[in-house]
């Protein structure tokens, strides 16, 4: 499997920039930018690191909010080879200055003073398991796609397009679309959706989807006539959307003047705004079919994983000590690429 591309190809636009808008400081809370330490099962028990989430405002009215997480960032990185010398991670510097309050965010100043930065994330997914609020003893599974990690600067000046301030550049491995109608109520386009998978730092395999709302663009997908028997291998990019839309509704009574209600909601998207004019070759050298299969099957036991993990989680809590810890197997299901 060749290196693919994730935010980090050659003439890559991929980025997030714009003003540093909000950072959580509530130390409960476990989306809080703040230095943690590893578990007492981790490789180096005890260990010093950064996570959490930053919000980033990419337009100059503030209303598009990219969120970036932090799963880990340590404040050196291993020494290069033949050096007994750790490097410093300039994003733990920056992160720490923002827990610090050295650096201002929109929402603790304001736009004027707040931080310019300039992040590199991946495009990754968050996903665990957790209780069913629809009842049942199984499980519900949560995945969402996310932005992940990556380095952040502080810069002096902003891109001075708005509409380039928030990209991602993928190599994407589709495997079926969808339409989806209007919403005129709720002011939502008809849009197609393409799923599939990207594809992470170590080539584990991320099953995410994206939209596209061009009409030439949903003419080009569906010429590609995709589908699990039939994927399309390509490179693409596009732009993120992430804000507060306010809509107002009339209830009309039996009489009197009609009552106005306001709903306010947040719209978050992955808007494919290009592809590559030629496709990938698949299968070849660069992608195979054995290549997805084992990646396929990598993620059945990731799953598994997490699945027990929860499990363990829940009869610890409910039996008040740790529980036995299993090992699940897996393997991928037979047909096509279903993931």
């Amino acid at each position: 499997m060749k290196k693919m591309i994730n935010n980090n190809g050659k003439g890559s636009v991929a980025g997030i920039w714009g003003y540093l808008y909000e950072v959580d400081t509530d130390p409960e809370s476990f989306r809080a930018l703040k230095i943690r330490k590893t578990g007492e099962n981790s490789k180096h028990p005890g260990t010093e690191y950064i996570g959490g989430e930053i919000k980033v405002a990419t337009d100059e009215a503030c209303t598009n909010i990219i969120t970036i997480n932090y799963s880990y960032v340590a404040e050196f990185f291993p020494p290069k080879p033949g050096s007994n010398e750790p490097r410093e991670n300039g994003t733990y510097k920056i992160l720490k200055r923002i827990i610090d309050g050295d650096l201002k965010t929109v929402m603790n100043s304001s736009k004027e003073e707040a931080a310019k930065v300039k992040c590199s994330p991946s495009v990754g997914i968050n996903e665990f398991y957790m209780d069913n609020r629809e009842g049942g003893d199984e499980p519900a599974f949560i995945s969402t796609k996310i932005n992940d990690g990556g380095f952040i600067s502080l810069i002096k000046e902003l891109p001075e397009d708005e509409s380039s301030r928030a990209m991602f550049d993928v190599d994407f491995f589709a495997k079926g679309t969808r339409m989806i109608e209007a919403d005129e109520e709720n002011d939502r386009p008809a849009k197609m959706i393409v799923s599939g998978a990207v594809f992470n730092y170590s080539g584990a395999l991320l099953p995410v989807e994206f939209s596209v709302l061009d009409p030439a663009a949903i003419n080009y997908f569906e010429n590609c006539d995709i589908s699990n028997s039939n994927p399309l291998f390509t490179r693409i990019k596009g732009k993120q959307i992430s804000s507060v839309v306010k809509t107002k509704r009339e209830e009309q009574g039996a009489f009197g003047e009609p009552l106005v209600k306001e709903f306010t909601s947040t719209r978050k998207d992955w808007i494919i705004t290009w592809a590559a004019a030629e496709p990938y070759e698949f299968p070849s050298d660069d992608l195979s079919v054995e290549d997805i299969q084992k990646a396929m099957q990598d993620r059945e036991l990731h799953l598994a994983e997490l699945k027990q993990r929860y499990l363990d989680r829940k009869e610890a809590k409910k039996n008040g000590a740790n529980a036995f810890q299993s090992t699940p197997t897996a393997s991928p299901a037979p047909g096509g690429f279903n993931f």
